[in-house]
């Protein structure tokens, strides 16, 4: 029996057998870079989509409304009040509001500000700005942290300026000082005082991945005070309606009702202006699975190969084996051990190679680190499951083998 198995298949096999098994490694360690890959920017994606946003953007729809009218300032304020008393009054409107900026359409402009805080002002005491009208916080379910909201008294002109701030403009300019009360100023213009009315919770504007930005809320009527650029500041404002209608209904109330005074742009619904930031995301785990999902494949194809040979190759051991009284469950557990050596060497090679992949894309990354232990470890273990779940087919055929039929094998 000695003589057979030295001079049997097996021997004359064992040179080709060893480079199958490392071709079969190689594979394993390529696919366990791309199927961590694939799981970190999955993750990624899901960091990103799960992220606290600071707002409610559902059955929120935003547009463009420009004023037809360049240069009429006297009659701008009066018809941009008109125009928001007609959009609350449509069929399934619970709220609307104005914004000289939207919320993940377009950034908001900055300035230099100046308080009457009395730590230091910061180092970069730039800030941005958005001009709103009264309802803008209601309808996109941006909360109040502490002070009031503004009220109808704040769309005249005549009226003593307030404005409301954000958590993070508190922490920039005042720290741990009460900003009620207070006044701020834009350090560009003659000094306009206005007080601080309110705070307001934090809101993403334009990035996903950035935190929310210090922010001042500024009364529309106010924009004049603000920024003075050439034609009128608020001849273009952004709406925003919450409710329940859908993007072509209320664009068709809207053309109905601002009748020739204004233009309407596209009407988009909030939460697709947030989706649209997330395509390079969406391509890059869609991508990486996919690959990742062939990889697998690959890597389970190759080791059922090999498994395949082994059997072939090992047929008249095997059946040695069980003629001396080997049972069918100790063969079974030998080839899975074979075949779980192979796995274990890829996945050796293959972490090491993973972590300087996986650091060289730390920029794509959200949430997590790119050594990140729980993904390199739901990585191997589903690589490992795979694999091993390829090679129980053939692994079972052997431990079913007829001893009398191996042992007659040539």
């Amino acid at each position: 029996m000695q003589i057979a198995l030295k001079n049997g298949t097996r021997l004359t096999g064992a040179g080709t057998g060893r480079v199958r098994k490392v071709l079969v490694a190689s594979q394993v360690a390529l696919s366990l870079v791309l199927v961590i890959g694939a799981v970190l920017f999955t993750r990624t994606l899901v960091n990103l989509v799960s992220s606290y946003l600071g707002f409610n953007p559902s059955s929120v729809l935003v547009t463009r409304i420009a004023f037809q009218r360049p240069g009429d300032e006297k009659n701008l304020l009066p018809a941009w009040s008109r125009l928001l008393r007609r959009v609350r009054t449509l069929p399934g409107v619970e709220q609307a509001s104005l914004s000289s900026s939207a919320l993940f359409k377009e950034e908001p402009p900055l300035a230099g500000i100046r308080t009457t805080a009395a730590q230091s002002p910061p180092a970069d005491p730039t800030t941005g700005q958005l001009f709103v009208s009264t309802g803008y916080f209601q309808t996109l379910g941006i909360k109040f942290v502490s002070g009031t909201d503004f009220e109808s008294r704040d769309n005249d002109p005549a009226s003593p300026p307030r404005a409301i701030v954000n958590d993070a403009f508190v922490r920039k300019f005042f720290g741990n000082e009460n900003p009620l009360g207070r006044k701020l100023t834009k350090m560009a213009n003659a000094p306009l005082w206005t007080e601080i009315a309110g705070i307001v919770q934090d809101a993403k504007y334009n990035s996903l991945r950035e935190n929310p930005p210090p922010m001042i809320y500024v009364p529309y009527v106010r924009i004049t005070d603000w920024i003075r650029p050439q034609g009128h500041p608020g001849e273009s404002m952004f709406l925003q309606v919450r409710g329940h209608q859908g993007p072509l209904s209320l664009a068709a109330d809207l053309r109905r009702e601002i009748g020739r005074e204004f233009t309407i742009g596209e009407v988009s619904r909030q939460q697709q202006l947030i989706d649209d930031t997330l395509v390079r995301e969406r391509l890059l785990a869609s991508v990486a699975s996919l690959f990742g999902g062939l990889a697998l494949l690959l890597a389970a194809l190759g080791l059922y190969g090999i498994m395949s040979y082994a059997v072939m190759q090992r047929r008249q051991e095997l059946g040695i084996r069980m003629a001396l009284g080997a049972a069918p469950n100790a063969i079974l557990g030998l080839m899975l051990r074979d075949s779980a050596a192979v796995v274990g060497l890829g996945v050796i090679v293959g972490i090491p190679a993973a972590a300087f992949s996986t650091h060289l894309a730390r920029s794509l990354l959200f949430g997590l680190a790119p050594n990140d232990p729980a993904t390199f470890i739901v990585a191997a273990v589903v690589l490992l499951a795979a694999s091993l779940a390829a090679a129980f087919i053939p692994a079972y055929r052997a431990a079913e083998t007829d001893p009398m039929l191996a042992l007659r094998h040539e």
